[in-house]
């Protein structure tokens, strides 16, 4: 029999949020401090509808969150999207 199904849904929902290179990158420059999705957009080169899809996929498997800063919403990194990049950059060091 396998583990728990609803910790499988949870750990496929998280791959899958890690599987558009846009979003990688997203997590990689919310690492770095919150960001207000103007920002995200500028530096990744989306239009904002574009990169407004990428952020709620990442809301939804729980890698980022946002927060309302008076008219602003500024994203970052929740602890498993820190987590999960740790480990990220574990398995790219062990590779070389």
């Amino acid at each position: 029999m396998l583990a728990n199904e609803e910790a499988i849904l949870q750990q496929t929902k998280m791959v899958q949020g890690l599987s558009e290179p846009i979003r990688l990158k997203a997590l990689m420059l919310l690492q770095e401090l919150p960001l207000c999705p103007c920002v995200l957009s500028n530096v990744l080169g989306l239009p904002r509808p574009k990169l407004s899809y990428h952020l709620s996929i990442l809301k939804r498997t729980g890698l980022a969150k946002a927060q309302e800063k008076g008219r602003w919403q500024v994203y970052s990194l929740t602890k498993r999207g820190r987590r999960t990049l740790k480990i990220l950059g574990c398995l790219k060091s062990s590779q070389g």
